[in-house]
């Protein structure tokens, strides 16, 4: 219309980012965790010694023909240094990781694509065997006894009216942290701050307890999960166990910085 002015669009500035190929690379390598990253690396030499051993291609030189026969023949003969057999959790953690790598390096998919029927068939035979010979258990980790827990606390205990040693302090959180809040293989430690924790009072009780605020992702969560990725609470305890409760929410309250 006349009269209206023209939009004055500035175009020195731009709502896109300019992303390197190196930085798109790490991106894509952030998708998974370190430990993912690590495992794959780990059991794709497994498969990498086999081939050496049997005197067959390196995996980067199998014709796509090849590749079934082959990890049909590995799924059968794979073991553990000692010779005895993989548990089953092990089994599948090697299935997935190779099946990661082809994805990523290949773009096959050794588990959905047809070709791979009879070597995914021979897996599962495997994982069978595995079951027969009582290596399907999976044996968790012992809940740790409330007097182990007096010795942990005995070990970090100082004076609330002191300073406390700075190294057993920090100690003493990461502590709390894992065994509070469940980190999953101590994944994301590195980057938690105070800022990931608050301290909270609950409206019924009027007892205070430290929660995590700040939502993560893991190994469990992925992206697509919208819900709550930790609902671990810390009470604020009295006695014995004190010590626990004041270095976490003492450092929740003061600390500027890292934890």
């Amino acid at each position: 219309m006349a009269g209206e002015e023209e939009p004055n669009f500035d175009v020195t500035l731009s709502r896109f980012a300019t992303v390197s190929t190196a930085e798109q690379k790490k991106l894509l390598e952030r998708r998974q965790s370190k430990s993912t990253r690590e495992q794959t690396k780990c059991h794709m030499n497994i498969l990498r010694m086999y081939l050496m051993e049997k005197n067959l291609p390196k995996i980067e030189e199998i014709q796509d023909a090849e590749l079934p026969n082959i990890l049909k023949d590995f799924y059968s003969s794979v073991r553990k240094e000692d010779s005895g057999m993989y548990k089953l959790a092990s089994l599948k953690c090697i299935h997935a990781s190779l099946n990661r790598f082809m994805k990523e390096e290949r773009n096959i998919d050794i588990i959905a694509d047809p070709r791979f029927i009879q070597a995914n068939h021979m897996f599962k035979a495997m994982s069978v065997e595995t079951k027969h010979q009582g290596k399907a258990v999976t044996v968790s980790k012992k809940v740790i006894e409330e007097c182990d827990l007096q010795k942990i606390a005995e070990h970090f205990h100082h004076d609330h009216t002191e300073e406390p040693d700075p190294k057993l302090l920090q100690q003493n959180i990461l502590f709390n942290v894992i065994y509070f809040f469940v980190c999953r293989g101590r994944e994301n430690l590195h980057s938690m701050t105070k800022d990931w924790f608050r301290v909270v009072t609950d409206p019924n009780t009027q007892q205070k307890y430290i929660e995590q605020c700040h939502d993560e992702l893991d190994k469990n969560h992925g992206p697509q999960y919208t819900g709550i990725t930790n609902e671990g609470r810390m009470y604020e305890q009295k006695g014995q166990f004190s010590f626990f409760w004041f270095s976490l929410s003492r450092s929740v309250s003061q600390l500027n910085g890292i934890l």
